[in-house]
């Protein structure tokens, strides 16, 4: 199918009516220039107008505790709460929230299956992924 591009102007419950008529899953939201300006989904603009839509993957736990020492996490999980977990930081050098989006600033591309990375705290390795986003993670306390 082709983009879907919508004004940034657009109101949430026209957007979400284009969204079925089109039956499109996502849109490009665009500024009074043409630029892209973001993404937007239909489930998110779904929750935003009628309210929180519990599907299986928000049923998952985040994070399985192997040890005080080592976690498998989703790549989803917030860096704000892998800080509470292991009440140790993680410095971002931009506005990323996920330890997927985190991984993928810090390896300079979305890392793969296979692929690992340590800092002076912890050593990651990346358990599964896809070509889009990391999956699972293991993450152990060095």
């Amino acid at each position: 199918s082709t983009p879907f591009y919508v004004p940034e102007t657009t109101e949430a419950r026209a957007l979400l009516q284009r969204f079925e008529d089109e039956k499109e899953v996502f849109a490009f939201i665009v500024d009074e220039y043409g630029s892209i300006n973001g993404i937007v989904t239909h489930e998110d603009l779904a929750e935003e107008v009628i309210g929180e839509i519990a599907d299986r993957r928000d049923l998952e736990p985040l994070y399985h505790k192997i040890s005080d020492r080592v976690i498998i996490a989703n790549g989803a999980i917030e860096l704000d709460q892998l800080e509470e977990i292991f009440e140790i930081p993680f410095p971002r050098k931009s506005t990323v929230v996920t330890l997927g989006g985190w991984l993928t600033e810090q390896m300079g591309d979305i890392p793969q299956t296979g692929a690992s990375y340590e800092n002076e705290y912890f050593h990651f390795h990346i358990l599964a992924a896809d070509p889009h986003r990391v999956n699972k993670v293991y993450i152990g306390v060095k």
